[in-house]
């Protein structure tokens, strides 16, 4: 079966939307023929070193070529399009996917108009969120609550939940240094969905305990004076600087409607994550009182300052949270879902 992957992002990266997609091609070559197409590398780096009067010239410039990758690309002979979660250029790839009578497989890493809500986009993404559904052959969907949602309100019956994907051989338990007690913040920090909680840090660095360091990972324009705080920005070396760290913290401002990564990656290393409300969103398979510590705002400073002056008392926390990965989001467990998924769809249109 030859497969054509979409994604809007750069695939060099390893953040953002890419990671789910990344996953399921590590899952899917040995098996399948999978082609990827993927925007153009670099990209939002170059635009965001062009003063903003030419930023609106040149967009409309980025759309025309990538929707002439996209015509490219789906010029050649696939038996099924799995599109992870692009919402520009879709219309365009729904039109010829009809045309060429091949199968079209939508990956939903939220749910669009929900989250789009906060942003008082709602109708123009509510539209587009109804256009992509009619047009798939079949829906997947990153967690169970999404796949609910659009059961519910749309009446999807061709769909399913494909949980986000942690490569456990990757992603594993590692010897930490207990001279200080490291916390990992990880970006990009640019992001709306991401900068609250570095923002937190900064505001309270004071108050944190002195045998305390924060580890930013990922983009941040954003720098303060503070020595216990280590901007690290995009490293090579992702997993083993995550491992290294006792808690990650995350402090979202607005909730997403799929799993975080990068909390099922610090689960995998046996890492437990402090997080708010919003942040636990779409962890449906966790325990929310034995996987996760669930804090309100005010209660995170005290909480750390605590974890910080005996760890081994919380650690178990992390241990319950990396059976949890490996049970529920590991390529093991997951693959075997998306593979069946795929055969199925193939097969229904012999």
């Amino acid at each position: 079966m030859k497969i054509g992957l979409i994604v809007f992002g750069d695939w060099s990266k390893n953040c953002g939307n890419i990671v789910r997609p990344k996953n399921f091609a590590s899952m899917l070559e040995p098996s399948y023929n999978v082609k990827v197409l993927s925007t153009f590398e670099k990209t939002p780096f170059l635009l965001s070193r062009i003063p903003p009067m030419f930023k609106s010239f040149l967009y409309p410039l980025y759309s025309l070529l990538w929707y002439l990758k996209i015509l490219l690309f789906m010029s050649r002979t696939y038996d099924v399009f799995l599109v992870s979660g692009v919402l520009h250029g879709f219309f365009l790839i729904a039109v010829v996917a009809k045309l060429k009578r091949i199968r079209l497989i939508y990956d939903f890493h939220g749910i669009i108009s929900e989250e789009s809500r906060e942003f008082h986009v709602t109708r123009r993404k509510s539209l587009l969120e109804r256009f992509i559904i009619r047009q798939s052959d079949f829906v997947i969907c990153a967690s169970r609550n999404i796949t609910k949602y659009y059961r519910r309100e749309y009446g999807v019956k061709k769909i399913q939940t494909i949980n986000n994907i942690i490569d456990e051989s990757v992603f594993y338990p590692k010897r930490k240094n207990n001279d200080v007690f490291r916390v990992a913040l990880v970006g990009p920090f640019d992001s709306v969905y991401n900068k609250n909680t570095l923002n937190f840090v900064e505001e309270n660095v004071a108050c944190f305990s002195s045998n305390i360091e924060f580890f930013v990972i990922g983009k941040s324009p954003q720098k303060s004076d503070s020595k216990t705080i280590h901007y690290l920005g995009y490293v090579e070396n992702y997993a083993d600087i995550l491992a290294s760290n006792h808690v990650l913290l995350v402090i979202p401002l607005f909730k997403t409607s799929g799993s975080l990564n990068k909390i099922l990656e610090a689960a995998a290393c046996e890492i437990p994550t402090i997080t708010n409300d919003k942040g636990v969103e779409g962890l449906n398979e966790f325990n929310l009182d034995s996987d996760i510590i669930l804090l309100n705002n005010d209660e995170i400073v005290n909480y750390i300052n605590k974890m910080s002056k005996n760890f081994s008392k919380f650690h178990k926390t992390g241990s319950n949270a990396r059976k949890t990965v490996l049970k529920n989001y590991s390529f093991s467990s997951v693959g075997e879902s998306l593979h069946n998924l795929l055969q199925g769809v193939f097969k229904s249109d012999q």
